[in-house]
């Protein structure tokens, strides 16, 4: 008996397997965790030490099991609860559609806040707020037709701050706690102000707990006939929401006895309640309340008053802080990690030396997702100048024949792109032979790449014309001829070459930049080849998306490469990342129809390579990356020796995936961290204390002046999900030194960001969406000495009230 409790609360989890295999579990099992994603805090001890002396037959605290009822609050407690509460995302497309039938219902606000993610107007409204929310969504509906998009959608859609979707994002140690009770004979329930119906579809999956120990908020129902059958449809009505005082008289409805465990959180003030009553019974009983002070892992937020904090001091509730009590917040334990690891390989099973079937297929598809990760990662850059090319064709750009400028503004969604200066866009095809870039003298610059995103050639003010003009001349791969004289030559890998050109708007003229770029010439080297002098027309009035953003994570990613591998030449370079490519299928001149189980690692393939390429990004932990060592910015770009990112060494791959994740192009000048020629991009993502830059606050970043440049700077605001301009009703992301602060004086300059700008400072202020991050590049064109050794540097992003 007293083994087998152990037992229980050592492996919550794993109870009944280790109990039935007690002969075959190694020593080393002994020292496990019951809690491992939690700290080694006294909250932790009390609830283990709780657990334990309520179990204990022979101790006067015990509970019997029929007496072992554990409630638990869901938003805020067992799942984040920002920006809006788990249950009103599958909610959201009946709501949008119930006001485009009824606009009026638009005015009400918690529906007026919900539809503009205002998440601090969403909170005001208030409990009158989310009934008016339920009744907006499940007017006329059966429960049926409610329930039966919940899970698709709750697993279609992402989660702006952890990047999985919303059936993945529940608290792993609230996870663990649960297993824990449940391990130990406690029946867990859920006590929520989210609507039952919705609560019921999601709560087996994510927390263990049966859809018949749901407790929540209910909308008004009536009988009706349907097709000739009968259905309950929701009469826009809500009969009981579940919080505050509401939560004991419902929890005794449904149990009829009081809880001896009870989990609530600080943020509403609306789990008090049943967490008295718990604290309230005759005999032992234990309240934990959830603390959300973590603005970087989670999200930091307390009421004004501090009522709950208050009530848990009064009453002797445990405060769980996730900052400190927490190892793991969304995700895996360590412990789960490693166990996972050893299961894998405990799993593999040989027979005198020869696989089982079960294991031949276990290791292939294995080896195949390994191969397909390791090639998804390499060939990003491919891909995302593959959609480039996709998408200016779309909109009208010809190669060779046809080419655009751009006036870039927000809607105009690329990898990190700027509004510094207009950009000139030339799709070429070498397959008519070399090709002449003729560029005039000028306050222009730009590059050209393959469709590898493998640099070819500077040109312009970075060129070897250095700003004076120059014809350059573009090789095909495989050329043999000898390039005449007067020419800047480069040698492209691959036929389809995209060619950037960017001209400086001096004194802010834009039309004069504009013009500039219209004069730049391409034609063929051979005089005597068929061609046409192309055309260009203006890009700016079309919203367009030349990122691979909408499908990075899909099978068409690898459709996607398949079709460049076929049509253009291998990178001499890199034939081993082809080899892995054939072994999936991908090869030239081959078709691509892969059958169910190669698709299927693909898909899976493409969403592990992009979610680790965005950890890579936009949580680095390089030590490299830092610029300052007092300040929170970041090099965009971790190498800067050439455009390989090669060391003496080795090719830096991590430095190449971060900067592709987040931007395109390459090129030594770009890179190059020299005051005599060149340009910086700093990264910034996070606040002073660290916290990443969140949507729904305000915060204030201060630039000393001048700032050290020969041309001009800027600061642009990104999205952290798209890693392009931020989109919002102000249609504008950037402060640029040639425009918005091109008047400033004095010692400094601060400028603001946040979902609505501080008094006065409008013209200083770049707005940003409540539930998404952000993140900025500050950028130095020419930049000048001080840039570089330290003696002039930004201020961190400070949170303002």
């Amino acid at each position: 008996m007293l083994l087998s409790r152990l037992i229980r609360l050592v492996f919550p989890l794993q109870a009944i397997a280790l109990v039935a295999l007690l002969d075959l579990t190694p020593p080393a099992f002994a020292q496990a965790d019951a809690l491992p994603s939690w700290n080694d805090t006294s909250v932790k001890q009390a609830i283990l030490d709780f657990v334990e002396k309520v179990t204990d037959e022979s101790g006067q605290d015990f509970v019997p099991p029929k007496e072992r009822i554990a409630v638990f609050d869901m938003d805020g407690t067992l799942v984040p609860e920002k920006p809006v509460p788990l249950a009103l995302v599958p909610m959201l497309a009946d709501i949008k559609e119930a006001v485009a039938k009824k606009p009026l219902l638009g005015e009400r606000p918690a529906v007026a806040a919900l539809l503009k993610g205002d998440e601090a107007a969403l909170h005001a409204a208030g409990e009158q707020g989310i009934a008016d929310l339920i009744a907006v969504a499940t007017e006329g509906k059966s429960t049926e037709e409610i329930v039966e998009d919940v899970e698709p959608l709750l697993k279609k859609g992402a989660h702006p701050k952890f990047g999985v979707s919303y059936l993945e994002v529940s608290y792993q140690p609230m996870k663990e706690l649960l297993a824990l009770l449940a391990a130990n004979g406690f029946q867990n329930w859920i006590c929520s102000g989210s609507p039952v119906l919705i609560t019921r579809e999601l709560s087996d999956e994510m927390f263990g707990i049966p859809p018949q120990r749901v407790m929540g908020s209910n909308a008004g129902t009536k009988l009706d006939e349907r097709d000739g059958k009968t259905v309950l449809v929701f009469d826009g009505t809500v009969d009981n929401f579940n919080d505050g005082a509401g939560k004991p008289v419902t929890i005794n409805l449904a149990l009829g006895l009081r809880p001896v465990f009870v989990g609530g959180n600080e943020g509403g003030r609306g789990d008090i309640a049943m967490m008295r009553w718990s604290k309230d019974r005759s005999g032992p009983s234990f309240q934990v309340l959830v603390n959300h002070d973590d603005g970087d892992r989670e999200y930091a937020y307390s009421e004004s008053d501090n009522y709950s904090l208050n009530a848990a001091q009064k009453y002797g509730f445990h405060v769980v802080s996730i900052k400190n009590d927490w190892k793991t917040v969304v995700g895996r334990s360590a412990t789960e990690k490693k166990m996972t690891a050893l299961t894998l390989a405990q799993e593999y099973e040989f027979r005198g030396g020869y696989p089982t079937p079960e294991t031949t297929q276990k290791a292939f598809d294995e080896a195949d997702l390994n191969r397909a990760v390791r090639a998804y990662r390499f060939f990003y850059p491919t891909v995302s100048n593959a959609a480039i090319w996709k998408e200016n064709v779309r909109i009208g750009v010809e190669p060779n024949k046809r080419f655009g400028f751009l006036d870039t503004q927000p809607k105009h969604v690329g990898f990190t792109l700027n509004s510094d200066t207009p950009y000139g866009g030339m799709l070429l095809d070498l397959n008519v032979g070399p090709l002449v870039i003729e560029v005039p003298p000028g306050a222009l610059l730009g590059a050209g790449l393959d469709i590898n995103q493998r640099w070819i050639m500077d040109m312009g003010l970075p060129g070897p014309d250095a700003g004076k003009g120059g014809k350059h001349l573009l090789l095909p791969p495989g050329h043999t001829g000898e390039a005449p004289d007067g020419y800047f030559v480069g040698r492209s890998t691959s036929y389809r070459v995209i060619a950037g050109m960017r001209a400086l708007p001096e004194r802010g003229d834009v039309q004069g930049a504009i013009n500039r770029l219209k004069t730049i010439k391409v034609y063929p080297l051979d005089p005597s080849a068929k061609w046409s002098e192309p055309t260009w027309f203006d890009q700016t009035p079309m919203p367009q998306n030349q990122t691979p953003t909408e499908w990075e994570g899909t099978f068409r990613f690898w459709e996607t490469l398949h079709e460049i591998v076929s049509s253009e030449p291998p990178l001499a370079d890199a034939l081993t990342h082809y080899g892995d490519l054939a072994a999936l299928g991908i090869a030239k001149g081959q078709p691509f129809a892969p059958d169910e189980r190669t698709k299927g690692i693909l898909e899976q393939a493409a969403k592990a390579g992009s979610a680790q390429m965005r950890v890579e990004s936009l949580s680095d932990r390089r030590p490299d990356r830092v610029v300052w060592p007092d300040r929170q910015w970041q090099w965009a770009a971790l190498r800067f020796e050439n455009d390989k990112f090669d060391t003496p060494d080795y090719r830096d791959t991590y430095a190449a995936e971060k900067w592709f994740y987040q931007a395109i192009a390459t090129s030594p000048a770009m890179f190059r961290r020299d005051p005599a020629t060149g340009s910086l991009y700093w990264l910034g993502l996070r606040d002073k204390d660290g916290a990443y830059l969140d949507g729904s606050k305000t915060y204030k970043l201060s630039v000393p002046l001048p700032v050290p440049n020969r041309l001009f700077w800027s600061v642009t605001v990104y999205d952290a999900e798209t890693r392009s301009q931020i989109q919002t009703e102000q249609a504008k992301a950037a402060l640029r030194s040639l425009f918005e602060l091109k008047d400033v004086s004095g010692e400094q300059t601060d400028l603001y960001f946040g979902p609505t700008a501080p008094a006065g400072q409008e013209g200083r202020w770049i707005q940003t969406i409540p539930g998404k991050g952000w993140f900025v590049y500050f950028r130095i064109y020419g930049p000048q000495p001080p840039a570089f050794d330290g003696s002039w540097k930004p201020g961190d992003f400070v949170m303002v009230q």
